[in-house]
């Protein structure tokens, strides 16, 4: 597993976490107009102590050329919960899970194979701006623990060596992994009503591990065993960092 932050969007996302959480207390665009805020915020504050939780779907497209085998992107669905710490920290966890299998989509076919399935549980501290008319940005960073299964046809190297004409040398072949790693966000939540609250987030995962071991059957091999059916050797690290954005509804509680 390595950590990774390239481009300049992990740059502005680093410095928007900077700037919110030194300017949380910033006041707003007037002294009435804050008072005024304050005070819902105190009211909606004390009556929904704990934080909130949610569901969204988002769009992510791995970094990894491995990962487009099974379509260029996928649609994961999660969960969230949001515990609020003081007025400007959050600590949230969340659980989401994709399947690539031919084309994007959010949801289990267990019909269609070869597939890939991810399933991703993210924590991370977040620093909450002050609510400027109904909007409320925030921003964090945190670990992240993801488990990954690719399910996927390939050419035993042994088999087609012994016989190029049999067709035994086409395996349906697998490898499981669990890793770990890190991601930054930050998004938008719109203040529609007392309790319901639609968001946009932006995420970046970071992450990438070595595979050792391709299971056939009952049986383990080596990577350097098989081939991709168009010719490709299998990659010796898979990168599995990469842009989520999604879309949501939290409800206070």
């Amino acid at each position: 597993m390595t950590f990774q932050p390239r481009g300049p969007g992990c740059r502005t996302l680093a410095a928007l976490l900077v700037a919110l959480a030194a300017g949380a207390g910033a006041s707003g665009p007037g002294p009435a107009a804050a008072e005024q805020r304050s005070l819902q915020d105190q009211i909606l504050d004390s009556k929904y102590r704990w934080g909130d939780y949610g569901i969204y779907l988002g769009w992510h497209d791995p970094a990894g050329r491995q990962f487009h085998l099974h379509g260029s992107s996928a649609l994961p669905f999660g969960v969230k919960v949001r515990l609020r710490w003081g007025r400007w920290i959050r600590f949230e966890g969340d659980v989401s899970y994709y399947r690539k299998s031919g084309e994007a989509r959010p949801f289990v076919t267990i019909f269609d194979v070869p597939a890939f399935d991810g399933l991703v549980v993210a924590t991370s501290v977040q620093a909450v701006a002050g609510r400027w008319q109904r909007l409320r940005p925030y921003a964090g960073a945190g670990p992240v623990f993801v488990s990954l299964t690719n399910d996927f046809v390939a050419v035993n190297l042994r088999i087609e060596q012994a016989d190029p004409t049999n067709p035994d040398q086409l395996r349906f072949v697998t490898w499981n992994e669990l890793d770990f790693g890190w991601q930054v966000g930050g998004g938008i939540d719109v203040d529609f009503g007392r309790r319901l609250v639609p968001f946009v987030e932006y995420r970046h995962l970071f992450g990438e591990f070595a595979t050792d071991e391709i299971r056939d059957g009952g049986f383990r091999f080596r990577p350097e065993h098989f081939r991709y059916e168009n010719g490709g050797s299998l990659p010796s690290a898979h990168d599995w960092s990469g842009p989520i954005v999604m879309a949501g509804l939290k409800v206070r509680f």
